[in-house]
């Protein structure tokens, strides 16, 4: 049965190498505070209320938790908005992750069921999708934010790189 020993180097959870470089050494916590980004995907930027643009994330090895509030103040974007993250996702073909969304006049498809968050392998944002009723997904564009006073509250956790 594996024992977990506490080194200079981090939490090893291996019983034959106590601190050697392995697999099972857990040698990466960060935690910290940003400012969220948001541009769109053809072109143009979001600007946030800077009393109301407040991220928290807490990454352990490759795991990032990720949670945050913005609240726009201006900008024109074009296409899918996306919004910028802390570290870069991890590889692969992308996946999508459960975003806990709290839209504030954000215009969205009547039929709506839920908001996912979406990010592609080895990118540094995520944009959010709405699923209908149908089941069918779709983008949410820079067209169903009101540009001014849309906001939205989020938290998920991704692969990072």
């Amino acid at each position: 049965m594996p024992t977990t020993h506490l080194l200079s180097t981090g939490v090893s959870f291996d019983n034959t190498d106590l601190g050697g470089q392995n697999s099972e050494l857990l040698d990466e916590y960060e935690e910290g505070t940003y400012t969220h980004t948001a541009v769109g995907s053809t072109s143009g930027s979001m600007t946030f209320h800077s009393g109301y643009n407040e991220g928290k994330y807490t990454k352990i090895g490759r795991l990032v938790h990720n949670q945050g509030f913005v609240s726009s103040q201006s900008g024109t974007c074009s296409g899918t908005i996306h919004f910028g993250l802390t570290h870069s996702s991890g590889s692969g073909e992308g996946f999508a992750c459960t975003v806990h969304v709290e839209p504030y006049r954000l215009d969205v498809i009547a039929d709506i069921v839920q908001i996912n968050g979406h990010i592609i392998a080895n990118a540094a944002y995520f944009y959010l999708i709405q699923t209908q009723d149908n089941g069918e997904p779709v983008s949410i564009t820079s067209d169903a934010w009101t540009q001014n006073s849309s906001a939205m509250r989020w938290s998920f956790m991704f692969s990072s790189t």
